[in-house]
C-alpha cells in the first residue's frame, strides 16, 4: 500500500486531511454564524430588496435581468432568492450557505491540486493538497468573502469556476479515449461562473496555463480551438459586466497612466506581503491623499517577479503557481479602476490559490530533510493563520464594528464615517455619535457630500434643531439641485415649522424631479389638509396609495391621511372605509382607532337624524 508523506496509508492520509480542513476551516468561521447584517451592499442585495421573493410573480424575471449594485451577476441573486425563501431576514440563514460554500471550496483546492500533482509526478500529492487547501480555507485575507453577505457572488463564481478548472483537468486526463463530457462539462460550470461574478473572466487564460503546466504546445490549433468556447463566454459576459460597472469608472479620468500602475503595483505587492503576514487588515482600502515613496516603492514589485520568472522559466511549477496569481488578480489590480478603492480582500479569494500551491511546493521539497522542522513550523503558522480569522470574522458582525474597524485601518476614511452615521442615525437612533460621524465624514471629504449633508439635515430636525437642518438641506440642494429626498426633508423642516406654503413648494419639486416618490404625495397631502384643502389633499392621499405597492406603514398614514381629510368633509362612508384599510396594514394605531370611534360614533348619529 502506498504511504502518503508521515508515514500513512494514502487512503487514511486522505480522510485525516479532508477531516481536518473541514473542521479547522468550519471552526474558524464558526462565528460568522452569529453575525448580522452590514450596511454596506447588504441592503441593494438582500434587506431592502423586494426583488428577493421569489413567489411573487415577476421576480424571478428581475434577478435573472436586473443589476445590482451595478454588477450583473443572476445566479448570485438567485441564490440569495432561494436564500429569501429559506430564512427570510434571518441573516444566520445566509452566513450558513456563505460557509458551506467557503468549505465546499476549500474541498474542491484540495482536489484540484491533487489533480495537477498527480499528473505532473510530484511526491506527496496529498500533503501538497492538504497544505493549499488548508491556507486556502483559513487564510485572513478571505474572511471578506465569507463573512461579508453581500460578498455571496465570490463564493459562487469561485466554486464554478474549481469545478470548471477540474473537469478540464479531467477532460485532458481522457483524451485517448475522446470522452467530452469533461470538457462541455467544463464550458457549462465556467458560464455558472460568468453569471456569478465577472471576475471568472479570467479562467479562460488559466486553462492556457494548465496545458503549459502540462507540457502541452499552447500554441497547437487544437489546444486553442478548444478555448474558444471559453473566450467568446468571457467576451460576452464581460462587456455585459462592463456595462453595468460604468457608473464606478469615475476615477479612471482622475490618474493618468503611470498613476494607475502605481496604484496597481502598491496592490499587487500588497497582496504578496499580506499573504505571508495579514496584519493590518481593512475593508476598505481608500487611495491615497498624496502618492508617497511607498507607493513607488512598489513598482519594485514587478522587477522582482519578472526576475523571479525568468531565473525559474524552466521550472513549469513555480511559472504556474505565480502565473496562476498573475492572471486572476490582474482584473482587479485597479489599473482601470472600479470603486473607490485602492484594493481589496476579496480579490485574493481565487488567486492565492496559485501562491498557496507555490508554499505547498516549496514545503514538500524540504519535508524529506526537515520533516518535524517544517512540520513544527507549519504548524504554529497555521495556529496563528486560524487565530487571526477567527478574530478577523468578528469584525463583520454589524455595521459598528466593521466600520469601527476600517477607521482603525485610517481614521480619514469618509465612506466608514459615513455609513457608521448612518447605521447609528436610522438603526440605533443614537443621534449624538451620528451627529459626530457625519460631521468627520463631511470633514474628510466624503465624495457624496449632498447624501451626508441631507442625513444631517434630517438628525437635526430629529433632535428639534429646525433652522439647522433646513440650512443642511440647502446646501445638499446647492451641491445637487437635483436631490428630490432633500426637497422632501426640508418640506417636512417647513411642515413643522407651520410654513404650508413653502412645504407644498418643495414637495412638489421632490414630485417634480421623482414622480414616483410616494412620501413626497403623502405629506404633501398632510400639508394640504393642515392648509384647509381638503380636495387637493385627498386627491396627493389617493397618489400616494396608488403609487406605493408595499402595504408598509407609509401606505396605513397614507390611508389614515385621507380618511381624516374625509372626516371632515363629512364623508363618513369614505372616512371609515380608508381608516379600515389603514388599519389592516398597522392595527395597532392608537391615534386611527381613536378616529376610527370618532367616525362611527358620527355614522350612527348621521344614521339616527336621517
Amino acid at each position: 500500500m502506498k504511504r502518503s508523506a508521515f508515514g500513512l496509508s494514502s487512503k487514511t492520509g486522505l480522510y485525516i486531511a479532508l477531516l481536518t480542513i473541514t473542521l479547522t476551516t468550519w471552526l474558524c468561521y464558526r462565528p460568522s454564524l452569529q453575525n448580522g447584517f452590514t450596511n454596506w451592499d447588504d441592503h441593494l442585495y438582500v434587506t431592502e430588496n423586494p426583488d428577493l421573493d421569489l413567489l411573487k410573480p415577476g421576480n424571478l424575471h428581475n434577478l435573472l435581468t436586473k443589476d445590482y449594485a451595478s454588477n450583473y451577476h443572476p445566479i448570485t441573486m438567485l441564490s440569495l432568492g432561494i436564500n429569501r425563501l429559506m430564512s427570510g431576514n434571518d441573516p444566520k440563514g445566509y452566513h450558513r450557505v456563505n460557509l458551506a460554500f467557503h468549505l465546499f471550496n476549500t474541498l474542491l483546492v484540495f482536489w484540484l491540486i491533487f489533480l495537477l500533482w498527480k499528473r505532473i509526478n510530484l511526491d506527496f500529492p496529498i500533503w501538497g493538497a492538504f497544505i493549499t487547501s488548508l491556507l486556502f480555507g483559513i487564510h485572513p485575507l478571505h474572511v471578506e468573502s465569507v463573512a461579508w453577505i453581500s460578498e455571496r457572488k465570490d463564493l459562487l463564481f469561485t466554486f464554478f469556476f474549481l469545478l470548471s478548472t477540474g473537469c478540464y483537468i479531467k477532460y485532458l486526463n481522457t483524451l485517448k479515449t475522446r470522452s467530452y463530457i469533461y470538457f462541455i462539462s467544463a464550458v457549462l460550470f465556467f458560464a455558472l461562473s460568468l453569471l456569478s461574478k465577472a471576475q471568472a473572466a479570467s479562467l479562460a487564460v488559466t486553462l492556457l496555463l494548465i496545458d503549459y503546466l502540462f507540457g502541452r504546445n499552447i500554441w497547437d490549433k487544437r489546444v486553442l480551438f478548444e478555448k474558444i468556447p471559453f473566450f467568446i463566454l468571457s467576451v460576452f459576459l464581460g462587456i455585459i459586466a462592463i456595462n453595468a460597472q460604468k457608473v464606478n469608472f469615475h476615477l479612471a479620468d482622475k490618474y493618468d497612466h503611470f498613476q494607475r500602475l502605481v496604484f496597481a503595483s502598491y496592490g499587487y505587492s500588497s497582496y504578496l506581503l499580506k499573504t505571508i503576514a495579514p496584519f493590518n487588515l481593512s475593508a476598505f482600502y481608500p487611495y491615497p491623499e498624496t502618492i508617497t515613496a511607498v507607493y513607488y516603492l512598489a513598482l519594485s514589485s514587478l522587477i522582482i517577479t519578472i526576475s523571479v520568472l525568468f531565473f525559474f522559466r524552466k521550472n513549469r511549477v513555480i511559472v504556474f503557481g505565480i502565473l496562476f496569481f498573475i492572471i486572476n488578480i490582474s482584473l482587479v489590480l485597479q489599473y482601470f479602476p472600479v470603486g473607490d478603492a485602492i484594493m481589496a480582500d476579496r480579490y485574493f479569494y481565487v488567486p492565492s490559490i496559485g501562491l498557496f500551491f507555490l508554499i505547498a511546493f516549496a514545503i514538500t521539497n524540504f519535508t524529506k530533510n526537515y520533516r518535524m522542522g517544517i512540520s513544527l513550523g507549519l504548524t504554529a503558522y497555521i495556529i496563528g493563520l486560524a487565530v487571526l480569522t477567527t478574530n478577523r470574522v468578528t469584525v463583520w458582525e454589524n455595521p459598528v464594528t466593521l466600520w469601527e474597524s476600517v477607521l482603525s485601518y485610517n481614521n480619514k476614511t469618509a465612506i466608514a464615517w459615513y455609513n457608521l452615521a448612518h447605521y447609528r442615525q436610522y438603526t440605533l437612533a443614537d443621534f449624538k455619535n451620528a451627529l459626530s460621524d457625519y460631521n468627520k465624514a463631511i470633514e474628510c471629504k466624503y465624495d457624496k457630500p449632498d447624501r451626508a449633508y441631507n442625513n444631517r439635515g434630517d438628525l437635526k430636525i430629529s433632535i428639534g434643531d429646525t433652522e439647522a437642518g433646513i440650512a443642511d438641506f440647502n446646501q445638499a440642494l446647492l451641491i445637487n439641485p437635483q436631490y428630490f429626498e432633500a426637497y422632501y426633508n426640508r418640506g417636512n423642516a417647513w411642515q413643522r415649522k407651520d410654513s404650508l406654503s413653502r412645504a407644498i413648494l418643495d414637495y412638489n419639486r421632490s414630485i417634480e424631479i421623482n414622480p414616483l416618490f410616494y412620501l413626497a404625495f403623502n405629506n404633501r397631502g398632510y400639508a394640504y389638509c393642515a392648509a384647509g384643502k381638503l380636495e387637493k389633499a385627498i386627491e396627493s392621499f389617493g397618489q400616494a396609495i396608488e403609487l406605493n405597492k408595499k402595504n408598509d406603514e407609509p401606505k396605513a398614514f397614507s390611508y389614515f391621511g385621507r380618511g381624516n381629510a374625509y372626516l371632515i368633509k363629512g364623508n363618513y362612508q369614505k372616512a371609515f372605509a380608508d381608516i379600515n384599510s389603514g388599519l389592516a396594514i398597522l392595527p395597532i394605531d392608537h391615534q386611527a382607532l381613536q378616529l376610527k370611534k370618532t367616525i362611527s360614533e358620527a355614522l350612527k348619529s348621521s344614521t339616527a337624524n336621517l
